[in-house]
């Protein structure tokens, strides 16, 4: 089965066209079915998570990424797997750590799991925080065209292709189940959720690039919280996409959080020494997604919890 996300003709510089593409040829309204179209086995390493896809025929190891608004490979390995990288003028990336220059590489075949899809863009960049093993970021361009069973606790990745009207589907989850509205930021698919902490509402990005859940300065001052001395009393300090590190009062929070109906009563939260990046106030981080097992309907615009989590019955 191939991924459906083909680069369309376009200029360079339109590179959400990439992500949009994957919406092209919409089924059937119908009876919904949903089929497992993807299975990455995922690997779990300083609390984050990878695996391997090949580009043309070179192997390349990946961070899984919902925050990321585009997939992303270094310069360097754009370079070591041949691949043309063509300058992005006036584009540039802004996340933890910074703002940066793309450039943009268009590979022949990408194959994940036991799916390829041809001409599949990646933005490049030159300075990377990840690690000097990880070779580039997989985003929502590769994730959005399906629901997602973020299985991450117990090793998987399910990209769930849907068919027919999938607007009321459930997933096969056997605990308790909680939904909220999936929200957007702007023309990104990172999934965007509505979250309460002690009453206060923020919009927060479930992020399973991010090593912790995160409140940015702004959202930390709302909360009445001392975030001068924090930030002072643990001298940390987070990577990010970006060329620097920025101060974080890391391990100090323990934080009630609401999504929905689905109450975390003491998640783990660091503050960084940020302002919040568009509307997003909060990151969803590896706390999060380890301890919720959480499934994105982009058919059916809705985010769903399984709390506390157990395997996805289809695993395989």
């Amino acid at each position: 089965m191939k991924l459906r996300h083909e680069l369309p003709r376009c200029p360079a510089a339109l590179l959400i066209c990439v992500a949009l593409a994957a919406c092209a040829g919409a089924a059937d309204r119908g009876k919904c079915e949903m089929n497992d179209a993807v299975d990455l086995p995922v690997t779990t390493r300083h609390r984050a998570f990878f695996t391997d896809i090949t580009i043309d025929g070179g192997t390349a190891h990946v961070q899984i990424d919902t925050g990321g608004f585009e997939n992303l490979l270094t310069a360097e390995t754009a370079s070591r797997l041949k691949l043309h990288q063509e300058q992005l003028y006036g584009m540039s990336t802004n996340g933890i750590g910074g703002r940066q220059d793309l450039n943009l590489a268009i590979s022949h075949s990408v194959t994940v799991g036991t799916a390829q899809a041809k001409k599949v863009g990646f933005l490049t960049v030159a300075h990377w925080g990840m690690g000097s093993d990880v070779d580039g970021l997989l985003g929502m361009p590769f994730l959005a065209p399906y629901d997602d069973d973020l299985d991450l606790a117990n090793g998987h990745l399910r990209l769930i292709e849907t068919r027919g009207d999938c607007s009321a589907a459930v997933p096969p989850f056997v605990g308790s189940v909680y939904k909220v509205d999936l929200e957007r930021e702007g023309p990104s698919d990172t999934p965007v959720v509505t979250v309460a902490i002690k009453g206060i509402k923020f919009r927060a990005a479930i992020d399973t690039g991010a090593a912790t859940s995160l409140l940015y300065r702004s959202a930390a001052r709302q909360l009445g919280l001392p975030v001068d001395r924090l930030l002072s009393e643990t001298h940390a300090r987070i990577g990010g996409i970006g060329p620097y590190q920025p101060r974080a009062a890391h391990g100090r929070l323990r934080l009630p959080v609401e999504i929905g109906d689905l109450d975390i009563a003491k998640l783990p939260v660091t503050i960084a020494d940020e302002n919040s990046k568009n509307r997003i106030e909060m990151l969803l981080g590896y706390d999060f997604v380890t301890t919720v097992h959480v499934w994105i309907s982009h058919a059916s615009h809705s985010v769903l919890m399984e709390y506390p989590p157990h395997p996805t019955p289809i695993a395989h």
